[in-house]
């Protein structure tokens, strides 16, 4: 039997027409909605370019660089705050801990609260500040260092060092150490601390005794990330590369001239996420060992209690669970008995 090729799709509304040249056959499709799905509802006229779901997923958090909403699943609003000098923003950090948001400047930190909104921890004059997924580092005019905790929004160490730059890395990276470079990523596993520091083409990697792990030669722009076993090192403009963090060997290329925004560590898998030059957000599901691409995720906003959670602009958050090969075989199978 000759296979109908589709050459013409035409949709309307809720429906749409699938035809081919080479058959008098024509199919209509009626979009299926899936309720189930939707856990919030928003005001689709609130520009945002990310969305959260709070740890006990009763509230939501829609924002960008400009300002932020928190609100309940109904889209009742919460808090409304408009983000003070947003063109000198550089960084937003969400705590899927506590849901607070850590909002960054080259110079200052505000915390806010993921329950109500409020500010809870603010800094200013500050000479240096960097994110790690433990805490804000930040060092001020006098040469004091502290680590923000952004889910209680306390100060947990605080000590005078050497320069204007320092990070916490089981000791502090101070300008001594990094003697003319800078920390690109700094992260905390069940191995203990673990540091990259780029200085010209080499980034080297160092454990929470300063010894150093491995080096290799990359791009002084780019960014580290770090799960329990390896480190994602992105150029700016460029190849992110998987390492190992016991001996340094590579595993794996990632998403090649994509910027890489997130990487989460779920329970079978590793999310890859990033943003296009348009704006918009995706993922791409990897293997936890090999890290090959699973699967692509467009409009993925965040990931729940190891739920997927999509944003497609259309005034809701859908959420989808994660499937393996043999979680499909068994649904088809009980969908089969069930039928019959």
């Amino acid at each position: 039997m000759e296979k109908n090729i589709c050459t013409f799709v035409g949709i309307a509304d809720d429906y749409a027409i699938v035809a081919g040249g080479n058959s008098p056959e024509i199919k209509i499709l009626k979009r299926k909605e899936y309720e189930k799905s939707q856990i919030c509802v928003y005001d689709r006229s609130f520009s945002h370019a990310e969305a959260r779901v709070s740890p006990d997923g009763s509230r939501f958090l829609l924002f960008d660089y400009k300002s932020f909403r928190l609100q309940d699943k109904d889209g009742n609003i919460i808090k409304d705050v408009e983000i003070p000098d947003s063109k000198k923003v550089s960084d937003q950090q969400y705590s899927h801990k506590s849901g607070n948001l850590a909002v960054m400047y080259n110079n200052a930190l505000i915390i806010y609260s993921g329950i109500d909104g409020k500010v809870l921890y603010e800094a200013q004059n500050l000479k240096y500040v960097k994110y790690s997924k433990f805490g804000v580092h930040t060092v001020d005019a006098k040469g004091v260092f502290r680590l923000i905790n952004i889910d209680t929004a306390m100060e947990e160490n605080v000590q005078n060092i050497i320069g204007e730059h320092g990070v916490f890395c089981g000791f502090i990276v101070d300008d001594n150490f990094l003697n003319g470079g800078k920390v690109t990523g700094v992260g905390k596993t069940p191995n203990g601390y673990f540091c990259a520091v780029s200085r010209g083409d080499n980034c080297t990697v160092y454990n929470e005794s300063a010894e150093k792990i491995f080096e290799t030669n990359i791009s002084p722009e780019n960014e580290a990330f770090f799960t329990d076993n390896e480190i994602i090192i992105a150029p700016k403009h460029g190849t992110p590369i998987v390492y190992s963090l016991k001996d340094g060997s590579k595993i794996n290329e990632l998403e090649k001239d994509s910027y890489i925004t997130y990487i989460t560590q779920l329970e079978e898998y590793v999310m890859s996420e990033y943003i296009t030059v348009n704006g918009d957000h995706y993922g791409i599901l990897l293997d936890k060992n090999s890290y090959e691409p699973l699967a692509y995720m467009a409009g993925l906003a965040d990931i729940y209690n190891n739920q997927l959670i999509f944003d497609y602009n259309k005034g809701d958050l859908r959420k989808t669970n994660i499937y393996s090969i043999n979680d499909l075989i068994n649904i088809g199978i009980k969908f089969n008995e069930e039928r019959n």
